[in-house]
């Protein structure tokens, strides 16, 4: 189990607030996203190297999308993968790599 975090500068924190957040999780690498960018490049590289077990930590839903449908996408991109997703400030937690889904 590697537990990632993944970030778009800025957004909804300053970039250090951020990083200070990821490192509470002791997250073994960081993919950090450029707030100008419209494509998420960072995601899916981190998406690609996701493996069953593993733990993707957000800050904030928004890293994942501005619409709620891309958010969705997402998500079932990384339940496909098995993987838990732990969001900070929604204190979310899903974990997909467990028979059963769901909050923790």
């Amino acid at each position: 189990m590697t537990v990632y975090g993944y970030m778009k500068r800025e957004v909804p924190f300053s970039t250090a607030e951020q990083l200070k957040i990821m490192g509470d999780y002791n997250c073994q690498e960081i993919f950090i996203e450029k707030y100008e960018s419209s494509i998420q490049d960072e995601l899916e590289a981190l998406i690609n190297i996701l493996r069953a077990s593993d733990v993707v930590v957000i800050v904030s839903l928004s890293a994942l999308g501005e619409e709620v449908s891309d958010i969705i996408h997402i998500f079932e991109r990384l339940r496909e993968k098995r993987v838990q997703i732990v969001s900070w400030t929604s204190h979310l937690h899903l974990n997909y790599y467990r028979r059963l889904t769901g909050l923790l």
